[in-house]
Formats: structure tokens, sequence, C-alpha cells
């Protein structure tokens, strides 16, 4: 079994801090996704296993299972969201699941796929 490692590197600034080193507090988010090749081996596999993905990098930018709607609804539409899920699909290297993540990216004309 393989596993893919999801990684945020978020920035939150401090209120009140004393100096530019201590405005910004680091958070070091990791999320890993075990997957092996029946993962990705028939299009409804990789559909599931890119439903997984999502979550991993909902949680990697911050949006826990427990957040709330609103607040994922935005980190889904985040960069670092983006970004994970497209390094995470890049790691995987499946077309099957490739494809199914080009189909559901949205497009930037408006008229594409559903989106995550």
């Amino acid at each position: 079994m393989k596993t893919i490692i999801i990684a945020a590197l978020g920035l939150a600034s401090i209120a009140g801090a004393a100096s530019a080193s201590d405005a910004l507090a680091v958070d070091h988010t990791v999320v890993r996704v075990g997957y092996d090749a029946s993962s990705v081996a028939t299009p409804r596999a990789a559909e599931n296993f890119l439903d997984r993905l999502s979550s991993a990098a909902l949680e990697a930018c911050g949006a826990f299972p427990g957040s709330f709607p609103d607040y994922r609804w935005a980190v889904k539409r985040s960069n670092c969201y983006h970004q994970k899920l497209s390094q995470a699909v890049s790691q995987v290297d499946s077309p099957i699941l490739s494809k199914i993540y080009e189909d559901r990216a949205p497009s930037t004309s408006g008229s594409g796929g559903e989106g995550f």
C-alpha cells in the first residue's frame, strides 16, 4: 500500500504581537491517505478515491470534518485546496484519476465540470 502525504503550511497572524517574529504562528498540517492499485483501477473506484483526496486536501488546508459548512465551502475554493488536491492527483499518477479530476475541475469560463 502506498501513502500520499498532503501537507499545508498555514500562517495565522496574532493580534498585538510585540515584534514581526511574534506576529506569525506556523501551523503544519499533514494528512496521510493510503491507497493501492485497486483505489484507481476503475472509474468508480477513482471517483471514490478522489473524494477521499478532496477531504484530505480540505483538512490539510484547515477545514476539518467538524468545521462549519460555510468555512468548508470557502476552503474548497481556496488556492491551498486546489494546489494540494492537484499535487495529490499528480503523485498517484493514474490516467483514470487524472481524467476524473480534470472533468470535475471548475472551468475558468464558468461552463465546465461540476467542481468539488
